[in-house]
Formats: structure tokens, sequence, C-alpha cells
């Protein structure tokens, strides 16, 4: 009977002592799977806060929201150490107080409950949070992104507006209701005669200067401008485009004060020759880009615009442009407007020839003399002034071919850009 009554105190002890080791070890494993629970959500939220932290350096909003997710972050950190003091108070106090199997799996399960209710709770918490930083984070992506296409738009409306030219010029009003000849022609006269600056030459500034007054041609050296300057330091480049050499006084005293000078003339005998500071290249400016339904080998090759002959140089800024070119200088200058290479050039030295229209100037009289006014009226909103006119009276007296009150057929002008170097 003893020996009865001492195998079921035996194995009462043994199911005592194997159902603490049971709860020891769910113990345990629960304590691994709220550490492993505990490290996936704080790396969870450490990624959150680094994105909050990227996005926060786009706007302000997403600043907040990585306020927000920091504060979330400290706060799962006191809740894990809550926890975790909590299962080791739990511990030591199923160790010490275990009376029996009921109670320990009792308390095991209130433990349990406890810790999964909490973890609920912030899981659901977390998700909430989740959810709004989500939210949050879609709409300021729209917004950025919308912000992003917005400036790019912006960006690239502005880079084609500078790249892409104008088609044709803004045409003045005509002079009168009637659109007379008489009344264009005398509108034209009028403003071609009449300067509107006067150059003078300071003191300090030692007379080139033999070539600031070469005949017709006359160089503006104001010292509100910076050409007298540029000659003087020798970092002047002069452009020269011409057709035959009758007159290149001008362009040879300026290669002699030190000017970096460019000649373009399809009538010199060789390709390229170079003089001291003198190039000549004999190459046509013209007005059109080739034809592409013209075949290659009836191309004129030494035929370019003047933006792709700057291009080709490497030349940004030009000093001086002198333009004689035989009637064509209406179609280059619409040219040189239309696709702003004059915001590069600094002077404007101008022969015009109004004996007739012009190569490829078409229109009744009274257009041609409106056309001719509105391309000098462009010149003045790209900031250039009249500082120059001179009458050459070995000219015929011809006006379109009329004797227009014994108008010369030719006029000199000089125009200086009172916005240079930009």
């Amino acid at each position: 009977m003893h020996g009865l009554k001492g195998e079921m105190n035996l194995l009462c002890s043994c199911r005592t002592k194997m159902s603490v080791c049971r709860l020891c070890l769910l113990l345990s494993l629960l304590c691994v799977c709220a550490h492993v629970y505990m490290q996936l959500e704080g790396l969870h939220l450490r990624k959150q806060s680094q994105h909050h932290r990227t996005v926060a350096t786009a706007t302000d909003a997403a600043a907040d929201a990585g306020s927000t997710c920091c504060s979330a972050l400290k706060h799962h950190r006191q809740v894990s150490e809550s926890l975790s003091s909590s299962v080791h108070q739990i511990l030591h106090e199923s160790a010490v107080q275990l009376q029996d199997e009921d109670e320990c799996v009792s308390s095991v399960s209130a433990a349990v409950s406890a810790l999964r209710l909490r973890s609920r709770l912030h899981a659901a918490r977390g998700s909430c949070i989740s959810r709004k930083q989500s939210q949050h984070h879609r709409t300021v992506a729209t917004a950025t992104d919308a912000a992003a296409d917005a400036g790019s738009t912006c960006c690239s409306a502005l880079k084609h507006h500078r790249q892409v030219s104008r088609w044709k010029i803004r045409l003045e009003p005509w002079a009168a209701e009637t659109r007379g000849f008489q009344e264009e022609a005398d509108r034209f006269l009028r403003y071609i005669s009449t300067p509107q600056l006067s150059c003078q030459r300071p003191a300090s500034v030692p007379p080139v200067f033999e070539a600031e007054h070469h005949g017709s041609w006359l160089l503006c050296l104001d010292r509100r401008f910076s050409l007298a300057q540029r000659i003087v330091s020798k970092h002047c480049r002069v452009y020269s485009l011409r057709l035959g050499a009758e007159d290149d006084a001008l362009e040879r005293l300026l290669a002699g004060s030190g000017c970096e000078v460019h000649c373009f003339d399809p009538s010199i005998r060789r390709a390229h020759l170079q003089e001291d500071n003198m190039w000549l290249h004999r190459l046509s400016v013209d007005w059109r880009d080739p034809n592409p339904a013209v075949p290659i080998q009836r191309l004129h090759s030494g035929s370019k615009k003047l933006a792709a002959i700057l291009r080709h140089f490497g030349h940004r800024q030009v000093d001086v442009l002198k333009v004689d070119l035989e009637s064509a200088e209406w179609k280059i200058l619409e040219n040189l407007i239309l696709e702003q290479v004059l915001d590069s050039v600094g002077l404007l030295l101008l022969e015009l020839h109004l004996q007739w229209a012009g190569f490829e100037v078409g229109g009744d009289e009274p257009s041609v003399v409106r056309y001719w006014f509105s391309l000098l009226r462009e010149l003045e909103r790209a900031h250039f002034r009249l500082y120059h006119s001179y009458s050459d009276p070995s000219k015929p007296r011809l006006f379109l071919h009329r004797n227009l009150r014994n108008t010369s057929s030719s006029f000199t002008l000089g125009w200086v850009n009172t916005r240079f170097p930009l």
C-alpha cells in the first residue's frame, strides 16, 4: 500500500516536473517569437523611417511623416521593453509560485492571451499608421510627380523656345490707311536718316583708330559700350559678309589694330587664306538651308547660314558684323533676326541697296517698303539703336526704280547693340 502511494506521489511529481518543463519550453518559444516579431517590426519601421527621411528632402509634409514614424518607432521600443519585462516577470513568478499543473496552465494561458491581445492591438495600430502613411506618400508622390512634370514641361518649353527660331517677322502697321507708296517711303527714309543715339569717343581712347571713321563706315567707340576697350585690349572679333572685295579697307585697319577678322566672300581665289590677323573664307553666307530635293552634286558646298558658320568656328560673340551683300542684305537680315543670331553681335554695319526690292523680296512697292521698315524695327526690338546713317552721293538716285526726291540708292547704317555683351 505504501509502495503504491509512493509510486503515485512519484508519478504526480514527474507530471508536475514535466508540466513545468513544458511551461518553460512554451514560454521560451513565446519569448523567441515575440523577439523575432519585434525585430521584424523594428526593421519594417526603420525602412519606413528611412523612406520618410528621403521623402522629407522633397516636401515638408514628408518631414512630418518622418517625425511621426520616429515617434512610432520610439513607442514600439517602449512597448517591446514592457512586453519583455512582463514575460520575465511571468517566468519568475511562475517558477516561484507554481503549485500545481492547473494553476500553471491557467497562468500561461492568461499570459499568452495578454501577449496576443497586445500584439493584435499593436499590429492594428501599426496597420492603421501604415495605411495613413501610405496614403500620404501616394499624395505626396502624386504632387511631386505633377510638379516634376510641370517643371520638365516648363524647362522643355523654354529650351524649345530658345532653340527653335521664329518663321516670320512681325510686320509693322501701314503708315497710312491708304497703304500708299509715298507714305511708306516717307516713313522709311525718315527712319533710316534719324540716328537714335550719339556715339562719342572718350578722350582716354586713342583714335584707332583710323578705322573709327573710314569712308561711309563708322565704328561706335562710346564708353557706354565695350568695343573700344576690346579693340585696345586686342580681344575683338570682326565678321565681314561681302560679294567682291571692292572695299576691304575697314577690315584691314581693324586687323592691323589687333582684331581677329574673318571675311566671307565666294569670289576669292582659294578656299581659305590668312594674312596676319585676317582670314579669308571662300564661303557664301545664305539665308536658306540646302534644299534636300536637289541632288548633292548640284549643291553649292560653299554656302551656309551665319548661325552654322558661328557654330563651325566655335565663335559665341562677334564684336563687329559688316554686311555688304549687294541687295541680298534684306533676306540675310531677316534670317539673322528670326534665328536670334544678332543677340551675339555688338555692332552691325549694314549697307542698304534701295534701287530694287532685293533677292526673293516679293510684293508690290508699298508692301516692299513696309517689309524693309519692319525689318529695321525688329532690330530696334532686339536692343539695337541706330547711331550712324550715311547716304552715298556717288550712287544712282533710284528708290525702287524711281527718282524719289533725289534719294540715293545706297545707305550705310551703323547699329549698336545696347545689351552687348550679354
